[in-house]
């Protein structure tokens, strides 16, 4: 059974990003479902409160945070323990221009596209190879907390 695709992007992207970036990948096979975080929740919410929120709606998650400062929860580690598949964008990728940004994701539409039947909780990273490719590449799950 093919699940409809529902991404999420974080606060990590702005809202304008998001808002052109969803009629471009309007014209695919099926229509994604394409929202902003700011679409549900206020600004400021932590992950903590809005990704247990989401879960059952089974929506996908992209974001730039992966989790690397010190304080709170991270991202990652959150998404794990609610079972949401989530995609992380490189730091290289995050340092480029927003064209850039947009380009790698209509790059690796294929393969994020497909996400939307991935086992629950699946974790990826999207990066640019040394040649300058986008690609989406499947990462270890975090390991939940007990």
């Amino acid at each position: 059974m093919t699940r409809p695709l529902k991404l999420l992007f974080d606060e990590n992207f702005g809202k304008p990003f998001v808002d052109k970036l969803a009629p471009l990948l309007g014209g695919f096979p099926e229509t994604p479902v394409i929202k902003h975080v700011l679409d549900y929740f206020q600004s400021g919410s932590s992950d903590a409160e809005w990704i247990p929120r989401i879960a059952q709606e089974r929506f996908i998650v992209i974001s730039f945070d992966r989790g690397r400062k010190y304080g709170g929860p991270k991202l990652p580690q959150i998404c794990a323990e609610h079972d949401v598949t989530h995609v992380l964008v490189s730091g290289k990728l995050n340092q480029r221009k927003q064209a850039d940004k947009i380009r790698a994701i209509m790059e690796v539409w294929p393969d994020l596209a497909a996400l939307a039947n991935a086992p629950r909780g699946s974790r990826y990273l999207l990066r640019l190879t040394s040649t300058g490719r986008a690609t989406l590449v499947p990462k270890q799950k975090t390991r939940r907390r007990r």
